[in-house]
């Protein structure tokens, strides 16, 4: 069933008013909606809209209330990715795109010693990628996009619920630091540039009293990094939560052929 995120002022009573003419067409023309076809909207504050079509047309489009359910699937774990600007927009997208999927509750994009960039591009196409793919994996709420901040600003903002990834010397891998920190309910993520944090901002962090981790011995791109980083971290302490131990008898190897 289609989803859409609408204003809150939309909801009246036991109807929905659309008037945005891009999501109209989308609906009429793209999807080609008739009068009785059933779709879910979403204002932002968690709860579902099940409605059927009344009327579309090119400037308002009309929807009756059937039943408003609130969402079971927000995430259980407030997260926060501060990452770095990239040197390409599309990747900064990309970042976006994935982190909305994984249930990331709110971005912020920060300026780093090593960004190539030190501005996010189109921020109403990068608004329309968050939004497209909240409704794609069926979220009830979109994920803030803050303005961009400088690396120190972000530290002293979020140093309390902060752990910060790096990929240089010897440190605590991300899952046995979650061993013992299974009840995490509010994290904020820092995810260097291409180049990494520099040996300054390592300093700063440490300082700080921020928790330097590392997702292993390979060295990642700054996308892929916050895309695993995410993940790790909703299947950790997230939605699925940690496995039980096993019970019963081990396992026994099968022999090979």
């Amino acid at each position: 069933m289609q989803r859409f995120f609408v204003p809150q002022e939309s909801i009246q009573q036991d109807s929905i008013i659309v008037t945005d003419e891009s999501m109209l067409h989308q609906m009429g023309r793209v999807i080609r909606m008739n009068t009785g076809d059933k779709c879910i909207f979403l204002d932002n504050s968690g709860d579902e809209y099940f409605a059927s079509v009344k009327n579309i047309e090119k400037k308002i489009g009309v929807f009756t209330i059937q039943e408003k359910r609130k969402g079971a699937n927000a995430p259980k774990i407030k997260l926060t990715l501060i990452q770095a600007i990239s040197k390409k927009p599309e990747t900064f997208e990309l970042i976006l795109q994935k982190g909305t999927e994984l249930g990331v509750f709110q971005f912020v994009p920060i300026i780093a010693e090593f960004c190539n960039r030190r501005e996010l591009l189109k921020r109403e196409r990068l608004e329309r990628i968050i939004l497209e793919a909240a409704e794609q994996s069926e979220r009830t709420t979109l994920p803030a996009l803050y303005e961009p901040m400088n690396f120190t600003d972000a530290l002293t903002k979020f140093k309390k619920t902060a752990i910060l990834l790096h990929c240089r010397g010897e440190l605590t891998h991300i899952k046995k630091y979650f061993d013992t920190n299974r009840d995490v309910t509010e994290l904020a993520l820092f995810i260097g540039p291409e180049g990494g944090f520099s040996p300054g901002e390592i300093s700063l962090a440490q300082e700080a009293g921020i928790p330097l981790l590392s997702l292993g011995n390979m060295i990642l791109r700054t996308e892929t990094a916050a895309i695993v980083a995410v993940g790790a971290v909703q299947i950790m302490v997230g939605d699925e939560g940690f496995e039980p131990p096993m019970t019963g008898p081990k396992p026994v190897a099968l022999p090979l052929g």
